[in-house]
């Protein structure tokens, strides 16, 4: 039997037009399912205090929650009023009201670092990306990342080896993997205690302006942001944009400001962004006094021009990525 209190919230995430703090001022007036079936258009407007609420029916809305809720049994959701809504997501701007996860909930307790950068990054970037994380997680510490090819991918791998939980948020619903290629990294990811995350409601495809708008996810689950290379076109960038609206710190690696693939880093370390080496260079920024050192040997053995040629093979199926694009030996 479903919920009754998920099928409302859902419904009422579900109300197009409106921020979520207008779906929150609604629900402290407008309490309950039933309640919430017998609002017209005007009155949903004055609960919520929005004039954008066009051609309301909460009928259609309840339903079209119930049907999501029977196809996807599977998939949990974790509202803005939960206990466990994690709490450093609660202070960005418009926060999403529904998270949509599969896998283990957000420990509160854990500290999280995002790890984001190109999709076509160079070696010494690619293995840089993986060891920190790989560092990360051997201390407890779990990477935020968006699953894409490149540095996400290493990013995850390294941290899922390290024994962190890393966390993938996604521009699309959780339901499916994108890039396809990435579907065992996914299930590494939730094998290993982490979790698959999206605002967006299962069947949402993966479209181009989904992307953008996940990034504010990324950043603000994240006790600081590292961006371990990027182009002036990259949508790490929109991420750091993100880092420093939140108040977030924010980093870089010196293997991300080569030119070219790094030209977009390089401005950010101009602008103030710390320059990362190895994670002992992260400790006053996530609060921690010393950090165990776990990684022994890294070797990416890729050229960036073997490294593109392999990700085009990723996309069109013929190759699966089994490790982020790295390989490691560890103590």
């Amino acid at each position: 039997m479903m919920n009754e209190r998920e099928i409302f919230l859902t419904a009422v995430n579900k109300i197009p037009g409106i921020k979520s703090s207008a779906k929150i001022r609604l629900i402290r007036t407008v309490k309950d399912l039933d309640s919430f079936l017998k609002l017209t258009s005007y009155e949903a407007g004055w609960h919520s205090g929005s004039s954008r609420i066009k051609d309301f029916n909460a009928g259609f809305l309840v339903r079209d929650a119930e049907q999501e809720m029977k196809q996807y049994p599977g998939i949990g959701r974790i509202f803005m009023t939960d206990g466990d809504y994690p709490t450093e997501l609660k202070d960005v701007y418009d926060s999403p009201f529904l998270l949509y996860i599969r896998g283990e909930r957000p420990d509160p307790s854990r500290i999280r670092t995002a790890v984001v950068g190109t999709r076509m990054p160079t070696q010494s970037a690619l293995r840089r990306s993986f060891s920190i994380a790989y560092e990360l997680g051997f201390n407890n510490i779990d990477v935020v990342s968006g699953l894409a090819l490149g540095i996400d991918g290493a990013a995850h791998k390294g941290n899922i080896l390290g024994g962190g939980r890393t966390l993938a948020v996604l521009g699309n619903g959780v339901e499916s993997i994108y890039p396809p290629s990435h579907k065992q990294l996914a299930r590494e990811i939730l094998e290993s205690g982490g979790a698959l995350i999206s605002e967006f409601a299962p069947g949402t495809l993966p479209l181009r302006y989904n992307f953008p708008k996940r990034n504010r996810i990324i950043s603000g689950l994240s006790r600081c942001v590292i961006v371990a290379q990027a182009p002036l076109r990259s949508g790490a960038l929109i991420t750091a944009d993100y880092a420093l609206e939140q108040g977030r710190d924010l980093c870089v690696f010196p293997e991300g400001l080569l030119p070219g693939a790094g030209e977009g880093t390089r401005i950010l370390k101009e602008e103030g962004a710390a320059v990362v080496e190895k994670i002992a260079d992260l400790t006053s920024l996530l609060g921690r006094l010393s950090f165990r050192e776990g990684l022994s040997e890294l070797a990416v053995p890729e050229t960036g021009k073997e490294l593109s040629m392999r990700m085009k093979q990723e996309l069109d199926g013929r190759i699966i990525n089994e490790l982020g694009g790295c390989f490691a030996s560890v103590r």
